[in-house]
């Protein structure tokens, strides 16, 4: 007699008795084995409260998916921690070859990114975060 991995009732299912789990108790297992999809990227935030906030992320590029093809995901996680408006809030990070980008949350909840860029004596994009974060706040 085969008994269910994680409850211990007896199973009757051969299907079950295969699996070693009931189908409640299996459908459980795989939810627990689903992924956060932000966790498949390596980034850092912060949110800088000297003016407006912004919130800051940093890609920390360890080799697995970036924050510019996983934004959305990292987005959510960031806003359910932190309890944050992501249509109210200034958002920049730093991307995996140290530039700067906007990232803008749309009413409908699309995500669009946008390169920052300051005037020196070219335009050019900025690796540096003061710099950034007084553009996007209108400030350079």
């Amino acid at each position: 007699m085969s008994t269910c991995g994680k409850c211990k009732r007896t199973l009757k299912d051969p299907r079950s008795i295969e699996r070693g789990f009931g189908p409640v108790c299996w459908g459980a297992v795989q939810a627990e084995k689903r992924v956060d999809p932000a966790d498949e990227s390596d980034y850092d935030y912060r949110i800088d409260q000297s003016d407006t906030p912004v919130l800051v992320i940093t890609d920390l590029n360890r080799g697995r998916l970036s924050v510019t093809n996983n934004i959305e995901a990292i987005l959510r996680r960031i806003a359910a921690n932190e309890e944050i408006d992501l249509k109210t809030i200034t958002i920049i990070y730093k991307d995996s070859e140290s530039f700067f980008d906007g990232v803008h949350v749309s009413e409908d909840g699309a995500v669009n990114l946008f390169p920052i860029t300051v005037t020196r004596s070219l335009i050019e994009r900025t690796t540096n975060e003061q710099e950034a974060i007084q553009a996007v706040r209108g400030k350079s």
